[in-house]
């Protein structure tokens, strides 16, 4: 069974001693590198002032590479082998930072983290070993996930991502995805920056972070001068802009009528498919076209569909099949295992 756990993308440089602040690792992520020790995941966004991710980091920066350790280290706490991992990017990169993030993956990782943060150990190192590293683009991640996890399709779909920093799409069939379909633009994050400037207009924000606004979005409130906002109707507004002005022509440039002819269904992933407001806009311009379907918990699509990929590529029952999605909002793993708890 494919089992998935995720944290927020965000990192900042912490040196302070904190001891027993999370009930288990994956909230009290505390990793070293070259003696600086940053704090990653719930425990930046509880314990830091700043947490922070570049969008569509490239294997080389800073808190890709501390996002990476964090999920080898939490996988490795759970399977207790060797890897073959599976990671992506946004189909506009993904070739670029291929190799790059081959070599920056594949090898061993001497990962040194402090576990006070959530029990009697202090800092400490593991070595986890990545046999093989793979590299697929989101959506082709997306697309073996649907096809090969719980909901098994077999029909042609339309796939669109709704991630943070990009949103995709294409036509996929039994063979694979048809490039010509393929389109790619601005992510969630063109509303949640439009949300953000609607709010300046009429409350002091502070020194409130992208990722910190990110997290309001997502739950409908934000605490400004200490008071309680309900954004909900500005998000249901920027949401509905973003898909009138990004989303919708986007679709049109991309699908012909002859793609409408040979397919009836349209998929929805990423994090984005978690806003009812954003399905609404797809159900409302596709209503005598497709059956809109949005992925079991979506915003874990990808990662389900790198792990498969690891699993098909061994048969060597002591490596584990590994997934990892380093999003620019979440960063989710995914293994197969039994275990339930970190």
């Amino acid at each position: 069974m494919l089992k998935t756990y995720s944290f927020p993308s965000v990192v900042e440089l912490n040196n302070f001693e904190l001891k027993k602040v999370s009930g288990n690792l994956l909230k009290g992520l505390k990793l070293k590198n070259n003696e600086i020790s940053y704090i990653i995941g719930e425990l930046a966004m509880s314990e830091g002032s700043s947490p922070h991710k570049s969008v569509n980091s490239a294997p080389s920066d800073l808190d890709y590479q501390l996002l990476l350790q964090a999920s080898l280290l939490l996988a490795y706490n759970q399977l207790q082998t060797p890897f073959y991992v599976t990671a992506g990017f946004p189909f506009i990169t993904y070739q670029l930072y291929r190799n790059e993030a081959i070599n920056a993956i594949q090898k061993n990782h001497n990962i040194q983290f402090d576990a006070s943060t959530c029990s009697n150990f202090g800092v400490s190192q593991v070595t986890v070993n990545v046999v093989k590293a793979m590299i697929l683009s989101e959506i082709q991640g997306c697309d073996i996930a649907i096809r090969k996890s719980e909901t098994e399709e077999k029909s042609n779909i339309f796939i669109v991502s709704l991630g943070y920093g990009t949103f995709e799409a294409a036509l996929s069939t039994e063979n694979g995805i048809i490039q010509r379909t393929f389109v790619s633009s601005q992510g969630i994050r063109y509303a949640v920056n439009m949300l953000a400037r609607e709010l300046l207009q009429s409350y002091y924000v502070g020194l409130i972070t992208e990722h910190q606004f990110d997290m309001g979005f997502k739950t409908g409130s934000l605490v400004l001068n200490r008071k309680r906002i309900d954004i909900t109707e500005f998000r249901k507004s920027a949401l509905m802009n973003y898909y009138r002005e990004v989303i919708s022509p986007m679709l049109r440039k991309s699908f012909t009528d002859n793609d409408f002819n040979i397919c009836n269904k349209l998929y929805l992933v990423g994090g984005g498919a978690l806003f009812p407001e954003l399905i609404d806009c797809f159900k409302e311009e596709f209503i005598d076209l497709l059956e809109i379907i949005v992925y079991p918990d979506p915003a874990t699509c990808a990662s389900k569909g790198y792990c498969i990929n690891s699993k098909e590529a061994t048969d060597d029952k002591n490596v584990a099949s590994v997934g990892i999605d380093i999003g620019n909002s979440s960063t989710t793993i995914c293994f197969y295992d039994g275990n339930e708890s970190f």
